[in-house]
């Protein structure tokens, strides 16, 4: 079996090694201790790093030729535990996850983010906030992605119905047409009662992916889209990307 360093996998994925220690000590990067170091299995990181890579080159289909959000959010991800006791915090944590890039990009967009919520909440009620950048295009994502986190801890966000905040979409556009686009696909999607029940209850990936497939009128991979009360559980840890 074949382990990297720290360091290498850092290198790989062009971030720092205090940013691969986090992933690690979140159960997102697997790793082991030799001789009092930590190690990683290569065959893990090759794995992490093709999901990641399929993601990223996943076109975004729909009919009518506009942006599909349930491709959207299978790019950008589904995250359980983001953990956090304010928005700097949950920020912070999620775009670790989420925007793969050097610390001072990361930094950048956490930035853009909160000048964004400084402004005018995006907190929409039932729990939920959207939380995005002002100016997207100048981050030059190369797709556009939806990623969805469920916290740890509520937020306050002085959203209109005065609830907390325990689920955020974060909606990135690769244009600014990209990312109004999502944004009301989203809005739309937000009014489905089967769909705010899935949130409600921190459904599975699969589940939550399914349903905004019939949602959008498109067949289900494996069946039809699970009753809100189906029997898959919450999942926790990687990407919908990685899992079977």
């Amino acid at each position: 079996m074949s382990y990297l360093k720290l360091k290498e996998v850092a290198e790989l994925f062009g971030v720092s090694e205090k940013t691969v220690y986090r992933l690690r000590r979140k159960g997102t990067l697997p790793a082991v201790k030799i001789g009092g170091q930590w190690r990683f299995d290569r065959r893990e990181i090759d794995s992490y790093l093709q999901a990641r890579n399929r993601r990223q080159s996943c076109p975004l289909p729909s009919s009518g030729g506009g942006l599909s959000l349930s491709e959207a959010l299978l790019a950008g991800g589904i995250f359980y535990h983001i953990p956090g006791r304010s928005l700097q915090e949950v920020l912070k944590n999620a775009i670790e996850h989420i925007y793969l890039s050097p610390k001072n990009e990361q930094e950048k967009l956490i930035k853009a983010i909160i000048f964004r919520e400084g402004l005018c909440t995006t907190a929409v009620g039932g729990g939920i906030a959207l939380p995005h950048p002002r100016h997207p295009a100048s981050f030059n994502f190369a797709h556009s992605t939806v990623s969805l986190c469920f916290l740890e801890e509520e937020l306050e966000l002085e959203a209109m119905d005065g609830r907390p905040v325990d689920k955020l979409f974060f909606v990135f556009g690769r244009s600014e047409q990209e990312h109004l686009q999502l944004l009301k696909l989203l809005a739309n999607t937000l009014h489905q009662a089967v769909f705010r029940r899935l949130l409600e209850r921190a459904a599975g990936r699969l589940e939550i992916l399914r349903c905004l497939q019939e949602l959008e009128g498109r067949a289900c991979p494996g069946g039809s889209c699970p009753a809100p009360g189906g029997s898959e559980t919450s999942v926790e840890g990687k990407r919908v990307g990685n899992e079977s």
